[in-house]
């Protein structure tokens, strides 16, 4: 079984963790494929990998639906009878150099964002190409979910049916801001730019004051993008 090309270790990671759009949750679940990926990928079930991160399998599976659209992890088969596998990746125009300087991450970084942005905004990123072994392995049916919406040995293990309200740790999810009252979450990309209503940015301050133990994956994810809309904005 060949695989997708390997981005450089730890300077991928790096590019990584210099994300302003992706969550921790995100980082962390990305950095423990890389440290499960051998030969064969990361090849774990979402049962046993949420226990080494503390996270439920619901989690894991969102998070893993979430890096596939995202093109930073490939599901491939492997031989008849075995559970499938996952390969962390990087967009190509993404890849730093083996010893990259602090500017290189930096810059990597910020492309990997605005690769991010467009594709949660809907826009398909017809300027990025992707290596053609990535190609090969990767899901590309994902369905594109609009942004206010975006919510040992190893085992493979099934996944489960979404459950809603979601409660960790003994506290219930607060409902976001932005959805209370059965209203429809705005844009994030009114008059062509990056720039947050008021309604965005009560939200966001809802958002930041929650701990991230008592936020889904999906809220985390909504929150991360708001801040970093709002850092964009500052810059302008």
């Amino acid at each position: 079984m060949s695989r997708p090309g390997k981005p450089p270790f730890p300077a991928a990671g790096r590019v990584i963790k210099g994300s302003l759009l992706l969550s921790d949750a995100l980082k962390l679940l990305w950095l423990e494929h890389v440290a499960l990926d051998r030969t064969e990928g990361a090849y774990i079930g979402a049962g046993p990998l949420g226990s080494r991160l503390g996270k439920g399998r619901e989690a894991i599976e969102v998070g893993r639906r979430e890096l596939k659209r995202l093109a930073l992890l490939v599901e491939a088969a492997r031989q008849p009878g075995k559970a499938g596998t996952y390969f962390p990746v990087l967009p190509a125009p993404c890849y730093p150099s083996a010893r990259p300087t602090v500017a290189e991450i930096g810059r990597l970084s910020e492309r990997l964002d605005e690769h991010i942005r467009r594709i949660r905004s809907g826009v398909a990123d017809h300027a990025t190409p992707t290596p053609p072994d990535v190609v090969k392995y990767a899901t590309l049916a994902s369905p594109v979910i609009p942004l206010p919406r975006e919510i040992g040995t190893q085992t493979g293990v099934a996944d489960d049916a979404a459950k809603s309200p979601r409660v960790e740790g003994g506290w219930s999810t607060p409902p976001s801001p932005s959805t209370e009252g059965g209203g429809t979450p705005p844009s994030l990309h009114q008059g062509g730019g990056p720039v947050l209503t008021d309604r965005e940015k009560a939200e966001l301050e809802g958002l930041l004051h929650v701990p991230d133990a008592r936020l889904t994956l999906q809220e985390q994810l909504r929150r991360d993008t708001l801040l970093a809309l709002r850092f964009a904005q500052a810059r302008a």
